[in-house]
């Protein structure tokens, strides 16, 4: 696996997820494998500092100067893969016809 600035590096430039580019890039490992391994190589408290920030001075040069009405949605992505890989994951109740729930 590459390292860690160049995995970001191609998460920004491409505007994707990890997800997207694991599933659509030849040979690659799973998404959650690549998690692990961002979150071995990067302080998480320090890479949300900064993309807070890129992301408020994105919001200051692109929105009107005048007031906006915005509005964000939270969805969760049931996982179903090995139960080993869900430690950094939300769990719940399991749904009808299933042991766990972890999204």
């Amino acid at each position: 696996m590459g390292s860690g600035y160049s995995l970001v590096s191609d998460l920004l430039s491409w505007r994707s997820s990890v997800n997207h580019i694991c599933e659509t890039t030849e040979d690659s490992p799973h998404a959650n494998t690549v998690r692990r391994h961002l979150t071995d190589q990067f302080d998480l408290n320090i890479v949300k500092q900064v993309g807070d920030t890129l992301l408020q001075q994105d919001t200051i040069e692109t929105l009107p100067d005048r007031p906006v009405e915005v509005g964000d949605d939270l969805h969760l992505d049931p996982y179903y893969g090995d139960e080993d890989e869900t430690e950094a994951l939300y769990s719940s109740l399991a749904k009808r016809g299933t042991n766990t729930f972890h999204a």
